[in-house]
């Protein structure tokens, strides 16, 4: 207690602590008395003996440790050590005689030490933006790439629609736009629910020429090719800007046409139809036909007969003609009287043959043996010069019990202009074709239907059919495509699956349709009939006579058509032993069970008991059986087997499905 002193703020001082981090273990040499200025606080925090005992603090900031390489990644380890050198006064004491001689030593406890950092889990974050939020495909989606623990996102691309593998719609999770029209894929889907025939996979759902999301800002329907059906696809009646394969836009226009402005210098200008109405100037003339005369090679032919050039978004007069008169002088009919109507239709144009409708009152009838309206326009635009004239007259006669009143006739002529085009189609010889084939007996060719496999073409067709042994419903068969007239074929589903186990049918052909981009859709009836079932335990409800203190059950799987039989558990399973008394229950989860197989059809479950080996049915007692089926739900449901004196519980499960898939 005489040196207590010695415990003073200036020994404090001395004292030495020095730290540093590296990436392995580096020893630090220090001497006492290096801090000496360093110390901070130093102050009594409490007596001992009367005397006081003091504490300081220092804060060291070890140099930044670097030179490590860490990987992107969640709860990574960065191996380094924290170094540790120290020099801390000691008290020396020795005595002499009886009496105790104590000094400071400045260097009395001096060492070093080095620990590792092995606890310590950082998140390492990728060194940019675009590393943390890059993709890659995980799990039938996509995640973030740079660790492999990061899940798969619901809906990658923030388009609003769910990725596949999460049971959702969207064709590509990476893309919010699938097909670069411009408009998002939850977008076209909303619009395709709503009945507008747009693809999140096509730029151009219906090949017209103009991208969905043009279709949308034009106004027009983005799943028919010709919205108002004049003839003209709807690219081709709208100047519009082109995109390249990549959905890009470009500097190139296209669409619309060139009309002839006549004047004292004649000015060409491009000119747009109305995709949404054939006539869009009402004058009697189709979008298609004012552009085919507009083009005609015979500058004459490019403006009616008022010297208007024909333009779709100004009335012209017609090209055609319709006068109509009768015999009658004065216009004044009697009743019973007969009247000649006379149509003349005078062609200022080349046109195709056509057709003229006369509507004519109740109180006119057809005089017996004249033809019925409509007629034929019997134009030749081969023999065209200048003109064409048809005349058409049609015998009426005024009913008898007609009364006052005046009496209204039409004539309405419908032609249209020559073919421009190539030499048009003709039917090929009518040739039969090659039997179906690819099976054999007893696979018949049972249901088929039959479509065209291209829009654009009427000499191709697609032919789907259900082949199989019989015509009746809930059989098997398998489902094969035929391509017309080049006689290709596949199979698309065939009912087997393994043995024993296969698809059923439906008593329909299967159906089948093309998309106006020639993509083919087939469906068909396809029936799974196959399950499984699960056997939980069996217990003796009662123990017949046996000749001992038990029985010996067993199991047995049994397909309807008795073609395979399954022993699937015996008395013996898992290590049991015979004479199973009345009461005894084995498994679940011992003795063999759970057992799981799988069903097809109607199934027989039969227990039986055996007085010997199994392989003898000589010394087998059948005991009761229960049919059952793919489609019955069977919840841990006990089924009771009696019979030959014995009463045995089997407790099953067959799960909960549709039949049809």
């Amino acid at each position: 207690f005489l040196y207590l002193y010695l415990y003073s703020p200036n020994n404090l001082r001395q004292s030495t602590f020095r730290y540093s981090l590296t990436q392995n273990a580096v020893p630090l040499t220090v001497e006492g008395g290096q801090m000496a200025n360093e110390w901070q606080g130093v102050r009594e925090d409490h007596k001992f003996v009367l005397t006081p005992m003091y504490r300081g603090q220092k804060a060291d900031n070890p140099t930044p440790l670097g030179g490590l390489t860490l990987q992107a990644g969640l709860n990574k380890t960065a191996p380094f050590h924290l170094n540790m050198g120290y020099a801390v006064p000691g008290y020396e004491c020795w005595l002499i005689l009886i009496v105790p001689v104590c000094y400071v030593r400045k260097d009395g406890l001096v060492g070093s030490n080095s620990t590792p950092i092995h606890d310590l889990k950082f998140d390492v974050f990728p060194a940019t933006l675009d590393g943390f939020m890059s993709l890659t495909n995980r799990g039938g989606g996509l995640a973030l790439a740079w660790d492999n623990r990061f899940p798969t996102l619901a809906d990658a691309d923030g388009d609003g629609l769910l990725v596949n593998v999460r049971h959702g719609l969207d064709p590509n999770d990476a893309l919010p736009d699938a097909d670069g029209d411009g408009l998002t894929d939850s977008f076209e889907l909303e619009r395709r629910q709503a009945g507008i025939a747009l693809s999140p996979i096509l730029r151009d759902s219906d090949g017209d020429g103009l991208t969905d999301k043009q279709e949308m800002e034009f106004g027009t329907n983005a799943g028919v090719a010709d919205s108002d059906n004049d003839g003209l696809r709807d690219g081709q009646e709208l100047w519009h800007q082109t995109y390249d394969a990549n959905g890009a836009p470009t500097n190139t226009f296209e669409g619309g046409w060139e009309v002839m402005i006549n004047g004292a210098s004649n000015i060409l200008q491009r000119v747009s139809s109305n995709p949404n109405q054939a006539d869009g100037d009402a004058d009697g003339l189709t979008d298609q036909a004012e552009r085919q005369l507009a083009l005609d090679a015979n500058p004459a032919n490019r403006v009616d007969n008022q010297n208007r050039p024909y333009h779709p978004n100004v009335a012209n007069a017609p090209p055609l003609a319709v006068y109509a008169a009768s015999n009658d002088a004065d216009g004044f009919v009697r009743p019973g009287q007969p009247v000649i109507y006379t149509t003349t239709v005078v062609a200022n144009v080349a046109v195709a043959p056509g057709v003229l409708q006369v509507t004519t009152p109740a109180q006119l009838s057809v005089s017996p043996g004249s033809p019925l309206s409509p007629y034929a326009l019997a134009f030749n635009p081969a023999t065209f010069n200048s003109t064409q004239t048809v005349l058409q007259q049609t015998n009426l006669t005024v009913a008898g019990d007609a009364g006052a009143g005046a009496l209204n006739l039409s004539s309405t002529a419908q032609v249209r202009l020559p073919n421009t085009a190539a030499s048009g189609w003709t039917f090929d010889p009518v040739v039969a074709e090659a039997p179906q084939s690819g099976f054999v007996a007893p696979f018949k060719a049972r249901f088929h239907s039959l479509n065209p496999s291209r829009v654009d073409r009427q000499d191709s067709y697609f032919l789907s059919g259900l082949v199989g042994p019989s015509a009746v419903e809930f059989s098997t068969g398998d489902i094969r495509l035929y391509g017309l007239p080049a006689g290709t074929a596949r199979v698309a589903e065939t009912s087997a699956i393994a043995a024993g186990q296969y698809f059923l049918r439906g008593f329909t052909a299967p159906d089948s349709a093309v998309s106006n981009n020639n993509r083919s859709l087939v469906v068909w009836d396809h029936i799974d009939r196959c399950n499984t079932i699960t056997i939980n335990w069996l217990r003796v409800q009662t123990a017949g006579t046996d000749g001992g203190s038990g029985i010996e059950p067993f199991i047995t799987l049994a397909t309807d058509n008795q073609t395979k039989n399954e022993n699937v558990w015996l008395w013996t399973t898992g290590g049991g032993s015979a004479d199973m008394p009345t009461g005894q229950q084995r498994g679940p989860n011992t003795f063999g069970f759970p057992i799981t197989r799988t069903i097809c059809g109607e199934t027989r479950l039969k227990v039986y008991e055996s007085d010997g080996p199994v392989s003898n049915p000589a010394q087998q007692e059948f005991v009761a059986q229960i049919v059952t089926d793919p489609f019955r739900d069977r919840n841990n449901q006990t089924l009771t087997f009696s019979g030959a004196g014995h009463t045995i519980e089997v407790n099953v499960t067959v799960p909960v499905r549709d039949a049809f898939v």
